[in-house]
């Protein structure tokens, strides 16, 4: 009997469907435009679980830790790219980023962070 459940979560675990994951990483054209990696599930529903911004001196990884910024909300689908970032009070916007598909896993994108707008060339790399 105590090798009968073990056993069971073994093969539960063994037959849960997978579950693919990626990076997209943005560019801006521009030498000084934020750097940005979106950690990414792949597949029917994907979602955005954490992004990760870098620009000049200033760089921050969403839920890294009490006080970091947080994701309030993204979509991202065969079509578009989106995903809004706040701080971790929920009082202001600290990045948002919009993009279209512009190819096999691209997306042109915009980002307004810090009171610019900087157009991104977002790309997956798996």
């Amino acid at each position: 009997m105590r090798l009968a459940v073990p056993a069971a979560l073994v093969a539960l675990v063994a037959s849960s469907p997978a579950f693919a994951t990626g990076t997209i990483h943005c560019e801006g054209a521009a030498p000084d435009a934020p750097e940005i990696y979106l950690s990414v599930g792949r597949g029917v529903g994907s979602t955005i679980q954490q992004m990760s911004l870098s620009s000049g001196n200033y760089r921050f990884t969403t839920g890294e830790n009490p006080t970091s910024p947080v994701i309030s909300q993204s979509w991202l689908d065969d079509r578009e790219l989106k995903i809004d970032v706040v701080d971790h009070n929920v009082e202001n916007y600290i990045a948002r980023l919009s993009g279209r598909r512009a190819g096999e896993d691209r997306y042109r994108a915009t980002l307004s962070f810090r009171g610019r707008t900087h157009a991104m060339n977002c790309t997956f790399e798996d």
